[in-house]
């Protein structure tokens, strides 16, 4: 039988989590069947860093970032280039890819360039509760002529309903969809060696009275700090992917305001606090997919914007019936891709 033309269409940078998110997709979409290539949102690879990111592994060089994305194989066409009489699907998301105060934000998201029996969303995610009038009626238009939408965020529901009419499922994101098994197979034998520590993963601003104390209580209890932004930028690139997926799972606890940082420690059932992320112009409020992701599980007081709610909730975290939740919602998931892509 003939393998399904996949392509994912999603956001490529050096981000953790949508480079992880992708592989994550693309290791399910292989497991269903398809031949599956990414076909990046922005225009970000240009010959000298195709030829670095292929060549440098070969030889023996080459940072973590680079190694990782021999991973994942690349469609280097253009929107307006690509022949979709050669595609059975394309698939949008997950990660923000409707995010509108991103700048790259335009109807390629929306996959305006394919045929509507082919167009899916998986997980797509906007980010935020409110888009803006101006774009609402250009996206809603596209949002009509999909075979299939799910979202990441069940505040997205709403949001595609009010757009285009159409009616949405809510799925996992994609790296939920592998199993703590399949990441430690994926990241094989990255192990974190020393003393205990606290991983922190900040994408937003630090200075938090909350972070404060956590670290504070983190060090009283003789915990180091493993802060990846910082180890990564120390190392010239050296802290990638999976380094970022391992520090997480061998951590004692985790301090962040990232989602798949949220993600791993659940994954990995670790212990961790959330922080709210400020708002700022240029991707607003993006506490939507933390919200719903905690509220899905039951473990939406890990989420605190204030010292007073940070002194509510206990140290650690209880896992319980968590699991049995994920997997439920797993299978809901894997049914929608079977179900949208006939498979």
């Amino acid at each position: 039988m003939r393998k399904k033309e996949v392509r994912i269409v999603t956001i490529v940078d050096r981000n953790y989590g949508n480079r992880l998110q992708n592989l994550a997709l693309t290791r399910v979409l292989e497991q269903l069947g398809c031949n599956v290539k990414t076909l990046p949102v922005q225009k970000l690879y240009k010959l000298k860093k195709m030829v670095k990111i292929v060549l440098n592994p070969i030889l023996g060089k080459g940072n973590e970032w680079e190694k990782f994305e021999t991973l994942i194989h690349y469609d280097r066409c253009i929107a307006s280039e690509i022949n979709t009489d050669k595609i059975d699907y394309f698939v949008a998301g997950s990660d923000q890819v409707w995010n509108p105060h991103f700048v790259f934000l335009s109807k390629r998201e929306f996959l305006y360039f394919a045929k509507p029996e082919q167009r899916v969303s998986y997980a797509g995610s906007f980010g935020v509760t409110e888009y803006p009038e101006d774009k609402k009626k250009e996206y809603g238009e596209e949002l009509k002529k999909f075979k299939a939408i799910s979202v990441r965020e069940k505040s997205a529901i709403d949001l595609v309903k009010e757009m285009s009419g159409r009616d949405a499922q809510f799925v996992l994101d994609p790296t939920l969809l592998l199993s703590a098994d399949d990441w430690n197979r994926e990241i094989k034998n990255k192990d974190q060696e020393g003393k205990p520590y606290v991983a922190v993963y900040f994408l937003g601003d630090m200075k938090n009275e909350c972070v404060t104390k956590v670290l504070d209580e983190c060090k009283k209890k003789g915990m180091g700090v493993k802060n990846i932004l910082e180890m990564n930028k120390a190392n010239d690139g050296g802290v990638g992917p999976f380094d970022f997926v391992s520090i997480i799972k061998n951590a004692d606890y985790v301090l962040t305001d990232s989602f798949h940082a949220t993600v791993f420690s659940l994954i990995y059932h670790r212990d961790f606090v959330v922080v709210n992320r400020s708002k700022d112009k240029w991707t607003g409020n993006m506490s939507t997919r933390l919200v719903s992701l905690l509220d899905m599980i039951g473990m939406q007081e890990r989420f605190v914007a204030t010292t007073d709610e940070l002194e509510k909730i206990n140290w650690n975290c209880d896992y319980s019936g968590v699991d049995s939740i994920i997997e439920a919602e797993k299978a809901n998931s894997i049914d929608f891709l079977k179900n949208s892509l006939n498979i």
